[in-house]
């Protein structure tokens, strides 16, 4: 490490709205003197021609730390959330500030490194690290401003989710956050956001008020509706192509106590329940937020659950669940009154790397065909899977579909297949089963939420994003024509 002074369903990660814990248990670094010749032999070819002192120089103009292999804390902070993304970068620049931003990806520019931007670590493709370019980890440039009386958040690039949901409840206040307290809020929110509170007030990237970034060319802005407004309408949506993300407004809403928890009931007839969900969904007020899922239960059975938020009159609250406790005779039933931080706040407190495959996109009806398909895969699943499926309704689908970049507006379920294993021998039946299931499905989805992708390639992300993408691509051309933010779900520049 170079310095610059010698002085139980929820998910484990971030955008990933549907994953969750072990399925099992549903139920139940040296200093600048140190920096020799000999430590650039483990860069990349591209790093390892620069000079040894650069990096010193780098880390001497910053407020941060400049991590290189070999060092403790570039072990840990090179690893990410998907396990198979064991990727070693040249460099990992811990920024503190907009500023140590600016000359890192300037340092990235000057010896044409790639350029990997982290802060939770959540991404389902591991777009927070690279092989043999430079890292620029968030994770160290934190913090939140809340302003009670304009109903405001100003949030640092680096926050995570938990961390927002802790100062924000002390007013009473809460934006629209995901269901894990790791996940990183800047990309969490730029790729849409969808968590527990979107039926009523829309997806986290419906609340940015403003955006504070660093482009490609190093300047520093602002974007909001007055200001660079087309950077602010991509950034709602369009992921973190556009710049990095150094600071975030969110608007704010008075969220107290919740109606919360988990159902769950052991799955003998899947198509019942499915079609349960889509009608139960249909009726469903502003005000609950659900999330459908299927994961393995004990003995080899399926059990079929919900996770649910009712952010409403809690008086109402017990009409609202009333169908959904006489579904079946609950295994598990933990919906109750609780404040909202105390509900956001039971995820794993961190995200443990697994090995997984995913696969996802957007159905805009739970059609009998569609159900079919499901309860077909489900019968053959492996040993640890997860079959979730968010209700998108409400607030979310009130607003035009090119309003933002985030084009999912009708009524519909979020499908997120996942399977995970642990052994080599597991892994291919793993990614069989979910192969096999998408490609029955997929013709029945339209667009899909980007921070379920996976690695798919660019053809996939512009059936994401459906009509909005061709404007998405001319705004890359115009902030990012080079392409330097690529680690991501990539728009590629017009």
């Amino acid at each position: 490490m170079i310095q610059r002074d010698a002085t139980r369903v929820y998910p484990k990660s971030c955008g990933r709205l549907g994953r969750s814990m072990k399925r099992r248990d549903f139920l139940k670094t040296g200093g600048a003197a140190g920096l020799g010749l000999a430590a650039w032999g483990l860069f990349s070819k591209d790093i390892a021609a620069a000079p040894a002192a650069d990096a010193v120089k780098l880390a001497r103009r910053i407020s941060g730390r400049v991590l290189l292999p070999g060092d403790d804390a570039y072990e840990q902070r090179r690893r990410v959330a998907t396990a198979w993304a064991d990727r070693r970068p040249a460099l990992i620049v811990q920024c503190v500030s907009a500023r140590d931003v600016q000359h890192s990806i300037a340092f990235a520019r000057e010896r044409g490194l790639a350029v990997a931007v982290r802060c939770g670590g959540h991404s389902i493709p591991g777009h927070g690290t690279c092989d043999g370019g430079l890292v620029g980890d968030l994770s160290t440039l934190k913090g939140a401003d809340v302003d009670p009386s304009r109903k405001i958040v100003r949030v640092a690039g680096g926050s995570l989710a938990g961390e927002i949901d802790r100062a924000t409840a002390s007013f009473g206040l809460a934006t629209v956050m995901g269901e894990c307290p790791t996940v990183g809020v800047s990309g969490f929110v730029l790729g849409g956001g969808e968590g527990h509170l979107m039926s009523k007030f829309g997806v986290g990237s419906d609340n940015i008020a403003a955006v504070e970034m660093v482009l490609a060319d190093g300047r520093l802005v602002k974007a909001r509706a007055s200001e660079n407004s087309d950077l602010y309408w991509a950034a709602r949506g369009g992921g973190g192509n556009f710049g990095v993300v150094t600071a975030i407004e969110c608007a704010l809403h008075e969220v107290g106590n919740v109606v919360a928890g988990n159902i769950a009931f052991e799955a003998t007839d899947v198509a019942a329940f499915l079609r349960f969900a889509r009608d139960y969904g249909a009726a469903a007020p502003d005000e609950l937020t659900m999330i459908p899922r299927i994961v393995p239960g004990p003995g080899g059975k399926k059990i079929v659950a919900v996770r649910a938020t009712y952010c409403g009159d809690p008086a109402s609250a017990e009409a609202v669940f009333k169908p959904l406790r006489q579904f079946a005779k609950p295994l598990k039933d933990s919906i109750k009154l609780r404040p909202y931080l105390a509900f956001q706040s039971e995820g794993p407190a961190e995200a443990t790397p697994v090995f997984d495959h995913i696969r996802s996109g957007f159905l805009p009806q739970m059609s009998d065909a569609v159900i079919a398909i499901v309860a077909r895969h489900i019968e053959r699943a492996p040993e640890s899977f997860t079959l979730s499926l968010p209700h998108l309704h409400g607030a979310v689908s009130r607003i035009a579909p090119d309003a933002t970049a985030y084009p999912l507006r009708t009524p519909g379920f979020d499908c997120w297949i996942e399977a995970e294993w642990e052994t080599p021998a597991a892994r291919e039946r793993a990614v069989t089963w979910v192969d096999a299931f998408w490609a029955e499905i997929a013709p029945h989805t339209k667009l899909a939420y980007v921070n379920g992708l996976s690695e798919e390639g660019n053809a996939r992300v512009r059936s994401a994003y459906g009509a909005n993408y061709d404007r998405l691509a001319r705004i890359k051309r115009q902030f990012d024509p080079d392409n330097i933010f690529r680690f991501n779900q990539n728009i590629l520049p017009a």
